[in-house]
């Protein structure tokens, strides 16, 4: 496949011709906030959502995690972005609804 292999160089991989975009930048999952590492970019904890803990990370992960250097709480959202986050929740709840019809 093109772009794809398993040679174990880490974080070099998208220096490859074929490979053209930065790749992922930030993953915000249930409990935690995950970024690249800059050396390896493997995904590692950025920040825990409030409530979570690392032992309930690490209990939804199949893979030993790797947390930053500085590991922070998550700020709460804002005024501007928790009813953006309720209407996304909203879409995701109802999709498997609507791809059944």
């Amino acid at each position: 496949m093109g772009g794809q292999r398993d040679d174990g160089k880490g974080g070099t991989d998208r220096e490859y011709p074929d490979l053209t975009t930065e790749g992922p930048t930030l993953l915000v999952a249930d409990a935690a906030a995950w970024r690249p590492h800059p050396v390896s970019k493997e995904l590692e904890v950025h920040s825990i959502h409030p409530g979570a803990t690392r032992v309930a990370i690490a209990a939804s992960c199949g893979w030993d995690v790797r947390y930053a250097e500085n590991v922070e709480e998550t700020p709460p959202p804002t005024d501007t972005e928790l009813p953006t986050l309720r209407a996304l929740k909203a879409r995701t709840a109802d999709a498997p609804r609507r791809s059944a019809a």
